[in-house]
């Protein structure tokens, strides 16, 4: 910067300051005339005087600063599926622990084990105990009975034993049979060969269809139903015996949890 800028600055903050075209600078009074106040006008507005650089000639022309570049557009956030793999991975639930409360209408307790290898895909187990008896006409007969079922479910959900669900159950069931009499069957007084036990077994297949609900927190909850054909086989001893055979209905309710 030459010093004849420099003085024009130094004079142009006085001015500034004082409010005033005259001003006491180094002891000395100067005046501004129309020649130094277009020369003052051209220092103060050239960024290139500030910041250093040498105050054009007088009447050299004005090289408008060039524009600035548009500021760059931001880039777009990538956005991301809100479920991933990895949390879908962390809320399926691979087994299932349910009962059927309608089973009790009948004495049978049992629970449902499921395994789900894959999503979609399990494996349903159910051991059971079943007990009741039928009195007919001063004859009681007892039933003790113990089995299982082994199934497939497919599953439209991802969570786990979750969705509609469809599937064929394998059944197993081992049955024992008593029977006695309370001394007036038919109006006798007699129960002579009345009294007896039997026992036989029932194979079975079914195929179930439903719904089931599996909650974050893995309380799970279903119904469906289906049909179940069923063949016994062993030694009856009379005809009092009652034995589970034929094609039937079934109704399914199950509550319980996942994890």
């Amino acid at each position: 910067m030459t010093p004849a800028s420099l003085d024009v600055i130094r004079l142009a903050k006085h001015a500034r300051q004082e409010g005033t075209e005259g001003e006491l600078y180094y002891g000395k009074s100067y005046r501004l005339g129309r020649r130094a106040r277009e020369r003052l006008s051209r220092t103060l507005f050239k960024p290139g005087i500030c910041a250093g650089a040498a105050a054009p000639a007088e009447g050299a022309p004005v090289v408008a600063a060039p524009a600035q570049p548009p500021a760059a557009e931001a880039a777009p956030q990538t956005a991301y599926p809100p479920a991933t793999a990895a949390a879908r991975a962390e809320d399926f639930k691979s087994v299932a622990i349910t009962v059927n409360p309608l089973t009790l209408v009948i004495g049978r307790v049992g629970a449902n084990l499921e395994y789900l290898p894959a999503p979609h895909h399990g494996i349903m187990v159910n051991p059971f105990y079943m007990s009741y008896s039928v009195d007919l006409l001063g004859i009681k007969t007892s039933y003790s009975s113990v089995g299982g079922e082994l199934g497939y479910h497919y599953y439209t959900g991802e969570r786990g034993a979750n969705g509609f669900f469809i599937g064929p159950q394998l059944m197993f069931i081992s049955s024992k049979a008593s029977t006695s009499c309370s001394g007036n069957a038919f109006g006798s007084t007699s129960c002579s060969g009345l009294d007896s036990n039997s026992s036989y077994t029932t194979y079975g297949v079914a195929v179930d269809a439903g719904w089931q609900h599996v909650s974050n927190s893995g309380f799970t909850i279903g119904v469906g139903g289906g049909l179940m054909a069923l063949t016994t086989s062993g030694t009856v001893e009379n005809g009092t015996y009652m034995k589970l055979s034929g094609t039937v209905p079934r109704v399914l309710f199950t509550i319980g949890w996942s994890i």
